[in-house]
């Protein structure tokens, strides 16, 4: 697995922030390095909670992970997108969270979501998948970890 992109909203310290991993390949070696507290974690949480739908640590849980920063109408999501096995796989995930109702007052409750998107080599479609147990599913045949 080669990770490509990581786009990380409300997430953590992380408003809206995107890592692209493909301009550190030519350099074959990168360093995540940063103060205490800056979220170098929250990146391998990030990826984690892309994939298998939960943060790498005991402490934490996915509707955790909500950026204190985010106004109450700001989703959470995190959009991870790799390459594996000559595929590109694109995974999106949203944490179950309170967000602020988009008309009038008050708050909905938003139910955990995941998406992924399979390409070929060329960025031709495959196939999506809207399921959570279906995305874990290939996740899980893909990866080969859980």
């Amino acid at each position: 697995m080669k990770p490509i992109k990581l786009n990380l909203q409300a997430f953590g310290p992380y408003l809206n922030e995107t890592i692209d991993f493909s301009s550190f390949y030519e350099h074959h070696i990168f360093l995540i390095a940063g103060k205490t507290g800056a979220g170098k974690t929250t990146l391998f949480d990030a990826m984690s909670y892309a994939l298998f739908g939960k943060t790498n640590g005991l402490n934490r849980e996915p509707k955790e992970m909500r950026s204190t920063f985010a106004k109450p109408s700001e989703e959470t999501k995190v959009a991870f997108t790799f390459s594996a096995q000559n595929k590109v796989y694109q995974i999106e995930r949203i944490p179950e969270q309170v967000l602020a109702k988009k008309r009038g007052d008050g708050v909905r409750e938003v139910k955990a979501k995941a998406t992924i998107t399979i390409f070929d080599e060329f960025g031709k479609e495959l196939n999506h998948f809207t399921k959570t147990t279906e995305v874990n599913q290939i996740v899980e045949e893909v990866v080969q970890l859980e």
